[in-house]
């Protein structure tokens, strides 16, 4: 007797429920060895789309570790997406965040797969690069027959013993491990000043930590001098190999970003939270009050320049009259000019008139005047026009140098990306800078960019509104 497949998949239905073959052969009036069959088929079934779903996993797996050698990073992640609950493919995702350096995205995968020891080492490694050596100490706890995450843990204690003159779990310790934040946070941000004197006479801090702090704060004011001294001071001293690296890359012509790899490895200090939080703000603040500044003089700029478009044209209207012989000097206005010196109106037409007496061709005196009057509207064209051009260019260039600061922070980051995207901006904004300086005389180029500049600055403004 033939069943059709609705009536199969019910009775595979009932058997993955849990009810017995016997039961639903009495019920539904099927033969136990069809039943049978038919649950073998279906296991069958199962089993091969299990192996045929393992062996596509195998091969994404393949493929997103080809793409990984070739850094194609987002074409790779499109592949990892497609299966979630793979810890293989899951432990690629996290690598591929690490390199990216997205630790926060990498995390949220490293809490899901918990128990599983690849992935945890890579929540190892991320808490190593972040300076977190009790959270990488923590996971060695819960995996300590796992010989990978054991060796990190050992070089984690090596590099502590080498490096750190505070690896002691002391009160003393932590107060230096402070002080060291506060002063990178300070090195880092370049909002405070620092007095080198005041550091090197602390008592609380080491005699290397006092030399390695001395290094970075003679690095960044570019003081080769005190450099030299100290290599010298410390040329027999196991420190001498670091200062002389040093000492090679101030000396340095190439354009170079600060590099943070030999304080941290010899300081382990990090930027203190607080600290950063407070100079971010105040930076955000002195960036709102600028802006709001920039704006109110621009509106006083717009004000003047409606006032002198008013004045330019209640003059235009008065010369009109005056042409045409209309204007009384006792009634009218005087002409008021800003830019050029006027006559007094009646005294002019006093003069004029006598002038007009001796000559009896008015049309002469007219067209005299009319030339006259040319000649001082153009001037004052000109006048404002050279005004108007020496703004715009100021208004630019203060816009640009402005841009450059949030670029040399940038630069100064110890996350490699974000340092070659602001050397790269740095570059491109350096250009255009140069570029402005020589076409500032260009009246196209100057209204093309001031254009630009004003539009980025309406943005700039409605991000900071919302």
């Amino acid at each position: 007797m033939a069943y059709s497949i609705e009536i199969k998949n019910e009775v595979i239905k009932k058997i993955s429920e849990g009810e017995k073959i016997k039961e639903i052969s009495d019920r539904m009036g099927i033969s136990v060895p069809t039943i049978y069959k038919w649950r073998k088929e279906n296991q069958l079934d199962n089993k091969n789309m299990d192996d045929v779903d393992l062996a596509e996993q195998k091969e994404t797996s393949k493929e997103i570790k080809r793409l990984i050698k070739l850094r194609k990073f987002d074409d790779a992640l499109k592949y990892t997406d497609k299966y979630p609950d793979n810890p293989v493919i899951q432990s690629q995702k996290v690598n591929i965040y690490i390199k990216k350096r997205k630790y926060k995205e990498a995390k949220e995968i490293g809490k899901k797969f918990e128990n599983y020891a690849p992935i945890q080492s890579q929540m190892a490694t991320i808490a190593i690069q972040e300076g977190d050596y009790e959270k990488a100490k923590e996971i060695g706890k819960k995996f300590l027959n796992n010989e990978v995450i054991q060796l990190q843990i050992e070089k984690i204690e090596k590099k502590l013993k080498e490096y750190n003159p505070f690896c002691k779990e002391s009160k003393e310790s932590k107060e230096n491990l402070e002080l060291l934040n506060k002063i990178k946070t300070k090195l880092y941000y370049e909002l405070e000043e620092i007095d080198l004197q005041e550091i090197l006479q602390d008592k609380e801090l080491t005699e290397k930590q006092k030399l390695y702090v001395a290094l970075a704060i003679n690095e960044k004011r570019k003081n080769v001098k005190n450099i030299k001294e100290l290599a010298k001071k410390y040329k027999d001293s196991d420190e001498s190999k670091n200062i002389n690296i040093i000492l090679q890359r101030i000396q340095s012509n190439k354009k170079q970003i600060f590099n943070w790899e030999i304080y941290d490895n010899c300081l382990g200090w990090v930027l203190d939270e607080t600290l950063k939080n407070q100079y971010e703000q105040n930076m955000k603040k002195q960036k709102e009050n600028e802006i709001t500044q920039r704006k109110e003089e621009q509106r006083k700029q717009e004000i003047k320049e409606e006032k002198r478009q008013q004045e330019r044209k209640k003059q235009n209207q008065i010369r009109k009259r005056i042409i045409e012989g209309k204007y009384n000097g006792d009634t009218d206005i005087n002409i008021d000019g800003n830019n050029i010196k006027k006559p007094n109106v009646q005294q002019f037409f006093k003069s004029e008139l006598k002038h007009e007496e001796k000559h009896k061709n008015n049309n002469d005196f007219k067209n005299e005047l009319k030339v006259q009057v040319q000649q001082d509207t153009a001037k004052i064209k000109q006048q404002n026009e050279e005004i108007q051009q020496k703004y715009i260019y100021t208004e630019v260039m203060e816009y640009l140098i402005e841009k450059r600061k949030p670029i040399y922070v940038k630069m100064q980051s110890t996350d490699l990306e974000k340092q070659r995207e602001g050397i790269s901006q740095w570059d491109k904004l350096d250009d255009l800078i140069e570029k402005t300086k020589e076409l500032k005389e260009n009246e196209d180029y100057m209204k093309n960019i001031y254009e630009r500049v004003t539009r980025l600055k309406e943005k700039e403004e409605n991000q900071i509104r919302r």
